[in-house]
C-alpha cells in the first residue's frame, strides 16, 4: 500500500476524508433521528462515491461503503459481495475483513444465522492476516449471540 493512500485499495487521503466526513454526518443525523438530513447526506455520499468511482474505478472500499449506507429497503448484499470478490482478486485482506464484518452483521440482523456464521468464519480467518481488535470483538459478540442466544 502506498503511504500516500488512505485505503488499502489506493484511495487518497484527500478523497477518503470527504467520504468519512459524509459518513459521520449520516451517523450524526441518525443519532438525532433527523431522517430528512440522513436522506440528504446519503445522497451526497452516494454522489461522492460515484465521483470517486469515476477516478478509481470499482474498488472494494467504494462498493462496501455503498453497501454500508444503502437506503432502507434496498439490498446492500450485491455491493458487499462484489467488494469482497474484488478484495480477494486484489489480495486485499483489510477490505475482505471489513466486508465480511458487514455481511456477518447484516445476516445476523436478518436472522440468517447460517450465513452470518459463514461470514464470521471468513472474518475470523482474516484476522490472522489483518489484526483488528474492534472486528475481532464484533465477530465474537455475533458468534456468542448465535450460539448461546
Amino acid at each position: 500500500m502506498n503511504p500516500k493512500n488512505s485505503t488499502s485499495d489506493g484511495i487518497s487521503h484527500r478523497h477518503w476524508d470527504k467520504i468519512e466526513k459524509l459518513a459521520g454526518e449520516i451517523v450524526a443525523a441518525s443519532v438525532k433521528e433527523d431522517f430528512t438530513m440522513m436522506e440528504i447526506q446519503t445522497e451526497y455520499l452516494f454522489d461522492a462515491l460515484d465521483e470517486l468511482e469515476a477516478i478509481y474505478g470499482k474498488v472494494p472500499s467504494l462498493l462496501a461503503t455503498k453497501g454500508d449506507f444503502m437506503p432502507e429497503g434496498q439490498d446492500p448484499v450485491p455491493f458487499w459481495t462484489e467488494a469482497y470478490a474484488l478484495a480477494v482478486e486484489r489480495d486485499d485482506p483489510k477490505n475482505q475483513l471489513l466486508t465480511a464484518s458487514s455481511l456477518a452483521d447484516y445476516y445476523f440482523q436478518k436472522k440468517r444465522f447460517d450465513l452470518s456464521l459463514k461470514w464470521i468464519d471468513a472474518g475470523e480467518h482474516l484476522l490472522a492476516l489483518v489484526p483488528d481488535e474492534f472486528e475481532a470483538e464484533a465477530f465474537k459478540v455475533l458468534r456468542d449471540q448465535i450460539e448461546h442466544g
